[in-house]
């Protein structure tokens, strides 16, 4: 985003990875905000660079912080798929925590944003030994900390709103489909394959919903390139080759991951930023998160007109709910 603040561009090197982080704005505010972004095999730029009316009041505010995960975006190195773990990927995280408190100072707040699979990767940071003692709070959005339930939900959401949607003639055709498609699944025993399946159904169904009116559309061309979980949003043959490779590295593990019962060791303040029509990872999910988690001092909103990403359909409501947060916490 465009400011006329700090800027700074450097690598996280770990266990064969190079990872470019870019921390921009209020770097004299000594609150930070690491965003981390959705995948796996996303990347961050987009939160800066695509959503500036997210970044940029984000940034007179704060120091944001955009990294490029492991196999992400812009990252490179040289390591193998048997190095694309969730294990790896929190232990990149931590290096990284570690590097922006020796570079910024020991006294620097700092807070997780997670977003998608950023919401998985912060849980699993958080749970793990005293990782949490170093962050002032946690914000989840849209995040998937439980596949497996995840799934399920998306399922229920489908079969739920699909036939209201159907009656108010809103893209019938596709609401048809998917419910001919849930109609055949055994639940208890979904394929990889039917996975992914519904995820770009419920990815579909964000761009619908918009198109139909009834959620906001911010930026649709935007949100359409952002919102596929198992897809880089950006297209250069680099990216896509990362993506592909972290996510035939990652995916296994990734869709039997649930961190819902550790979640009671977490005890920082934390806000859950929910799309109130996400059918890629469900308002289901925000239910269980804030019901598991350990803190007392938590926050769950819901965005009314969003779907898997509520800093697009409603960036201004967005952008307020977390320096609410932020400021409370940090004054």
């Amino acid at each position: 985003a465009d400011s006329n603040n700090y800027v700074e561009q450097f690598n996280l090197k770990n266990n064969g990875a190079i990872m470019p982080v870019i921390v921009q704005g209020n770097v004299a505010s000594n609150t930070f905000v690491l965003w981390l972004h959705g995948g796996p095999g996303g990347e961050s730029t987009v939160y800066n660079d695509l959503m500036t009316d997210v970044s940029d009041p984000l940034e007179e505010r704060y120091a944001m912080v955009y990294w490029d995960q492991r196999g992400s975006g812009a990252a490179g190195g040289n390591y193998d798929k048997e190095d694309l773990t969730m294990a790896q990927y929190i232990e990149d995280l931590e290096k990284l925590v570690s590097l922006l408190k020796l570079k910024f100072g020991q006294e620097t707040k700092l807070f997780l944003m997670g977003h998608s699979w950023g919401g998985m990767l912060g849980s699993g940071y958080l749970v793990k030994g005293t990782n949490q003692a170093a962050i002032e709070g946690w914000i989840d959005v849209d995040g998937a900390h439980n596949w497996p339930l995840g799934i399920q939900a998306v399922i229920d959401m489908f079969e739920t709103l699909g036939p209201i949607q159907i009656a108010n003639g809103n893209s019938k055709e596709f609401w048809e489909d998917v419910l001919a498609y849930t109609k055949k699944l055994d639940r208890n025993n979904l394929s990889k394959k039917e996975q992914l399946r519904l995820n770009q159904y419920g990815h579909q169904a964000g761009v619908n919903l918009t198109t139909d009116k009834v959620i906001d559309s911010g930026n649709l061309e935007l949100a359409a390139l952002l919102d596929y979980t198992f897809d880089s949003p950006i297209d250069p043959i680099a990216m896509t080759v990362n993506s592909l490779f972290v996510q035939n590295g990652l995916l296994d593990e990734f869709l039997e991951t649930s961190y819902s019962e550790d979640l009671s060791k977490v005890t920082i303040p934390s806000l859950f930023l929910w799309g109130r029509y996400d059918f890629v990872v469900p308002p289901a999910l925000a239910e269980d998160a804030y019901a598991k988690i350990g803190s007392e001092d938590k926050t769950k909103i819901y965005f009314e007109r969003s779907a898997h990403s509520p800093m697009l359909n409603e960036s201004n409501l967005f952008v307020e709910e977390v320096t609410n947060f932020v400021d409370r916490i940090v004054d």
